[in-house]
């Protein structure tokens, strides 16, 4: 957590850097181009240092919040760094070029706090571990039976293009849900109640295996399908 948070800093100082050497068109164009790619490197480290948080992180909602709001800070890394290149290319009297890059490092600072808020959480509880595994295998298998649901429909209305996607979808969630259970899995290895831990992961496991075959079974039909004649 302590890199995160030095990572973050330094994301924040490259920022202000870069938006400093936009403004008003000042300083030389190899200045502006060091100071976008500091900002580029330093937002690379802070991802690294953000993935080895979220490995360590054993409630599957906390590493969603954590995925999402890296994902956040990445996209407004971005937009910062592609509204200040424009901004540079305007006259350097343009006022509303230079608010737009000010505004972007605002909005980034504030995804940076936002990230390092969701990182010092305190460490989950037992309880509270199996209420964020029970609710995200719900989803999981929620997500996984609406997938079934429209393949089932496309497949009903001819297939073609759209029974591909769908299958595709069905493929990922079957794949997010078996992933998820063996996570479960690692994490009950680590908890005081392991045993109520493994036994929502057997509970999950079956519904995992069967969403498999079938999402296995609806691209068998596909290849199949493929190979006829027209």
């Amino acid at each position: 957590i302590r890199r995160l948070v030095d990572s973050a800093l330094e994301v924040e100082c490259a920022a202000a850097a870069l938006v400093r050497a936009t403004a008003g068109g000042g300083g030389s164009d190899e200045l502006f181009v060091e100071c976008a790619k500091a900002v580029a490197a330093k937002a690379a480290e802070l991802a690294a240092e953000l993935d080895d948080v979220i490995s360590h992180e054993k409630n599957p909602l906390r590493r969603a919040e954590l995925e999402r709001r890296g994902a956040e800070v990445r996209t407004l890394v971005r937009q910062l760094i592609g509204d200040a290149k424009h901004a540079r290319q305007q006259q350097p009297s343009a006022p509303d070029a230079a608010r737009t890059v000010a505004a972007s490092q605002r909005k980034l600072v504030e995804a940076l706090h936002a990230l390092l808020g969701a990182s010092q959480a305190p460490p989950s509880s037992d309880d509270d571990l199996m209420t964020a595994w029970r609710q995200q295998l719900g989803d999981d298998i929620n997500k996984a039976r609406a997938a079934t649901t429209r393949v089932v429909a496309s497949a009903a209305g001819g297939g073609g293009q759209q029974l591909i996607v769908d299958a595709t979808a069905l493929a990922a969630a079957a794949k997010q849900l078996a992933g998820d259970v063996e996570q479960l899995l690692e994490t009950a290895a680590d908890a005081a109640r392991r045993a109520q831990l493994e036994a929502i992961a057997a509970a999950g496991r079956p519904r995992a295996t069967a969403v498999i075959a079938s999402a296995k079974a609806v691209a068998g039909n596909l290849a199949n399908a493929r190979r006829q004649p027209p």
